[in-house]
Parts: structure tokens; sequence; C-alpha cells
């Protein structure tokens, strides 16, 4: 016989672009298939795939001898033409696992591995011609057959690996206090007529947990929709709802989803929905209503007082706060009391409470503060009184630590878009610290151009925060910034003009160029390290998300930076 080359074309695909059958509807879609198939040797990537899902084989090739599909018993060959959109159980061919024909048409019904094996025979050596359909594109790879001494045959072994995930279901449970006061199992699925529902009853403030306790088929995430309060987060596992609407309050619904990648290999997208059967009815608090956190002075030299609940509108409660203060520091050992001037809500902000006092007062005061029971109340829940508290003042105000110090290396800041393209790189870093466990590290290359680094919001507390002087503090290690000898430290803030933000550089109001790194002296610096600090002034209250700090690295810089220990504190203290 001439030696000649046949040509086999072998291609997995979705029979719903077999061209010979048009009105064949297609089991599913091959947009999970991640691999090159045919190869002669068993095929090491896997697909996965869920449990009750099929995918559809076809072998094109020509000439060959024989063609054996085989697959892993648990799993079924399908009748030809089965409705994808029907019960694919009543579609099984029969229990066989192996089949002749050159479609292979496969039910998964087994969890955990699967195998699926083509086998065909050739009198003559062939090459093969391999290609796979992944949504619009194709693949395609060539090999050849592999001579069997045995059958005197040419033979095509290929083998394709799957793992079944089982089918996705939701269960979790609602924690009051200590007492779970329900829960659903995986397989149970609750009415979602409200009506033949529980009704649980809490007071305006209490709290509920919810639990997600999903498990099988392999969940990767959820996501919460809860209703009737404020929810610590929408895709944790466990969340919390502190309820503040009165009346009935249906509890909600949580979605468990199955999505991304495992292995790098993409997972067979599932998500079921699944109502939470509870009825949460909010009465009025029988429980007063406390301040939280600690009372503070501001910058501004007023008091706030920020509380659990925003309150109903007041007036007329001056008489009932008194404020003093003593100063051992300037001699000042007995209480000197203060005429408290106004007592009112901060604009827009129900649960804050804002003093006015006659006499400056000052951040190295011992200011004590009472609030001896007027008529500061949310409906019949009356704030509870308190005496002589102890006032923070702002020097005691600090910058969120994981953020501007760099703490858990595990931090937000980012380079701009075009600095990052020049290969420049920002992070949190061990090698050099200054106090805590990590610094920034800055690293520049000698790209033209000003690089700038970023800070993602960052201040906490910011019913502290108000306008007035700070002294910016700042250390940077400089013994290994080569070449970089221009830093410049910009502050903005936020600010806004009615409902609208109006800004005037890159979005933010620019509060003042810091710090320049050629101007400092050497012998200022300790263990590679400089302490700089500066004013700056808020001309402004700062607006909540719309404050951040920027580093600007000057054009062809070259070097390593690190950068901690960020603060801004209003040192003011009595003359």
């Amino acid at each position: 016989m001439d030696n000649f080359v046949k040509t086999l074309i072998m291609a997995l695909v979705v029979l719903g672009v077999w061209a010979c059958e048009s009105e064949y509807k297609a089991p599913n879609e091959l947009k999970d298939l991640g691999w090159l198939v045919g190869h002669s040797d068993p095929i090491e990537d896997t697909m996965y795939v869920s449990i009750g899902n099929s995918v559809s084989f076809l072998d094109l090739s020509q000439g060959a001898e024989s063609h054996i599909w085989s697959v892993t018993s648990g799993n079924y060959f399908l009748n030809e033409g089965f409705d994808s959109d029907g019960n694919l159980y009543e579609a099984i061919k029969s229990k066989d696992t192996i089949t002749s024909n050159p479609s292979a048409h496969i039910l998964f019904a087994q969890l955990g591995s699967a195998r699926v094996r083509f086998y065909n025979t050739f009198s003559d050596s062939v090459t093969k011609i391999e290609t796979m359909n992944i949504g619009t594109s194709t693949i395609a790879d060539s090999t050849g057959t592999v001579f069997d001494s045995e059958l005197d045959l040419w033979v095509m072994d290929t083998t394709f690996y799957f793992r079944v995930f089982d089918t996705l279901k939701a269960s979790f449970k609602v924690v009051h206090g200590t007492e779970t006061i329900l829960s659903v199992g995986p397989d149970e699925f609750p009415l979602g007529n409200p009506v033949e529902w529980d009704t649980l009853t809490v007071e305006e403030g209490e709290e509920l947990t919810f639990i997600d306790q999903s498990d099988q088929g392999n969940p990767t995430g959820r996501l919460w929709k809860l209703r009737g309060g404020m929810v610590t987060s929408d895709t944790d596992e466990s969340v919390t709802v502190s309820y503040s609407d009165l009346g009935y309050n249906v509890a909600g619904n949580i979605r468990v989803e199955r999505k991304g990648r495992f292995n790098d290999i993409p997972l067979p997208e599932d998500s079921v929905v699944k109502v939470i059967p509870l009825v949460v009815k909010v009465v009025e608090s029988t429980e007063p209503i406390n301040y939280q956190e600690e009372i503070a002075l501001c910058p501004n030299g007023k008091i706030r007082i920020l509380l659990e609940v925003s309150v109903d509108d007041f007036m007329d409660q001056e008489e009932f706060f008194s404020v003093s203060y003593t100063n051992p520091h300037r001699g000042v050992t007995t209480q000197v009391d203060v005429p408290v001037t106004s007592v009112s809500l901060v604009a827009g902000k129900g649960n804050l409470i804002e003093i006015s006092v006659e006499d400056p007062l000052y951040n190295d005061d011992d200011i004590l503060v009472t609030y001896d029971g007027g008529s500061i109340r949310k409906r019949q829940r009356k704030l509870q009184y308190f005496t002589d508290i102890l006032v923070s003042t702002p020097s005691n105000i600090e910058l969120n630590s994981i953020v501007f110090g760099f703490e858990g290396n595990n931090i937000d800041w980012e380079y701009n878009s075009t600095a990052l393209s020049d290969g420049n790189h920002v992070e949190a870093s061990n090698e050099q610290v200054s106090a805590g466990n990590s610094s920034l590290k800055i690293i520049s290359n000698s790209a033209p151009g000003w690089k700038k680094v970023f800070s993602p919001i960052g201040i906490d507390d910011f019913y502290r925060w108000t306008s007035g002087t700070y002294n910016y503090t700042i250390r940077v290690y400089v013994d290994d910034r080569i070449g970089i000898n221009k830093v410049y430290q910009r502050v903005f803030n936020g600010v806004v003009d009615g409902d609208e933000r109006s800004y005037n550089n890159n979005g933010y109001r620019l509060l003042n160029q810091l710090i320049r790194l050629d101007d400092v002296d050497p012998g200022d610096i300790v263990s590679g390290w400089t302490f700089l600090s500066s004013s700056i002034d808020l001309e402004t209250d700062p607006v909540e998300n719309g404050f951040h700090l920027t580093f600007e690295v000057a054009p062809n810089s070259v070097g390593t930076l690190y950068i901690d220990e960020i603060n801004l504190v209003n040192e003011n203290n009595r003359p």
C-alpha cells in the first residue's frame, strides 16, 4: 500500500454548532472548557461540571476501523436528539458505559472525578487535527496515532478528565444574642408568604446575626439582602443587622454563588437564592440613649458628643450641660467652670451634639463635661445623663494606623497609572520600619514626569475632625534614596458646594505642599530615619470620603524610599 497520511478531524463540540443538526438544541455551552484536546497521552487538565449537566462529544474522524467512547460508572450516555431543557435522566440511553456511536452525549450523574475516553483504531498511521470550540474561538493542534503491535493497528487514545460538582444549595442560621432563633438547612425551601413565617420582636437598636452555613456544591461566596436596619456587610459569611426601622420588616434573602476559578480552571457557575423566613417586628426601645466612644474636644474649640442613634431636633438645652477644666501644667489645680453658650446638632448629623463654651479650652486641659438630664430624646427614648466625663483632646486623635502606619502588610496606596506603566511600584514592606511591623515602600525609576502615590481614604472618627491648625508629622527613611532628592507631600481635602462637590486640584482642594527631602539636615537622620513636620491649616471641616494624602516623586529620580508613622495632630496648649 502506498504510504499516505489520512486526516482525522476530531472536534470536541457542542452539538448546537453542528451544522448537520440544525434543529438540535445544545445541552450546554462550552464556555468553561479550558484545554487543548486530543493528545495521545492522557490529558492532565480537568474540566469542572455540575452534577446533572451534560457535555456532548463528536468524532468526525474518517477511515477509522473502530471508534469507542467510554465513561466512568455512574455517568450515562443520552439518546440522540434529547431535549436539553427537559429531564435529562429520562433521556438516558442505557446504563452501558461504552458506545461506538460517532457522537457521545454524556450526563454526569456521579459526584467526584469522571473520565471520558476516546479510542479509535486505523489501518494506517494518520495525522490528527484537533479542534476545540470555546465560545466564538477555535483552538487547533495536530498529533499522530501510535502503532499497537498486538492489534496490528494504529491507535488514537485520548482521555478527558472531569470533576463533577454537587448541586449548589443554601443553608443559614439566625442568632439573637446567644440563641439560634432560625435554622434553614440545604434541603429546606421556605415558602415565600410572610404570613406563614415566625415573627420576632426586637427593640430599636437590637441586633440579629445572620450566618451563612452553605457547604454543598462548593460555594465561593454569597450576597445578603437584609432589611430593616444597618448591615455590617452584605458579603461576609457572618453579618449583623442593627434594627432601626420601626414596624414589621421582612428579614430578606441570601444568594449563594459559585463562580471564578480554581487551580486556574473556570468553575461551573451557579447561584441559588433562598428567602429568610422571618419577620422582624421593631418596637421602640425602652433603653436610654447613650453616647458612643469618647466625648471629644475638636480643633475648633467645640466639644462633640457622638450618640448611638439620631435624636429629634431640640433647643434650649444649655442649662443641662456643664463644662469645667483643670490644667496642672499651668498651675490650675481646682475645677474652673466654663459657661456653655450653645448646644445643638451638627448640620446633617442627627447623632452628633456640639457644645460651644464662652472661654477657650486647650488640648492640655483636663476637661470634664456633665449632662444632668434635659429633654434630648428620640421619641420616648431619652439621652442618658452622665457626670464628669473626661473629654478626649485633639492631641489624642490619630490617623488610621493600618492606612497611615502601613500595618498588616495590607494597604491600598497606589501609583498613578502613568507611573505604573513605567515600572514603578508601591507596597507595604517590613524591610525598613520606624514603628510597628511595616512601612510604605516606594520604588522610583528614571522615567520622566512626576510619580504620584495616592493614599486611600483613611481618617477615622470624622466627628472629631474640624477646621483648625494641625501639625503634620512623618518619618522618612533616607539612607537608600539614591537620586531621590525631591519628594513633595500634598494634603488634599474635598469641599462641598451645595449638592455638588467643587474641587480645584485633581478633584481635591490643595491645602499645602510640605516636604522636600533635599532640605534634610544629615544630622537629623537617626538609624536611617528622619522626622519631618510641618503646619497645615484646614479652613473647612474635612469632608468624609474626601480627604487623602499624595506623595510626588520628582522626575528622573531613581531609588527606593520608605515612609512610616504619618499623623496629623492639633497642638494647641494653654498659654
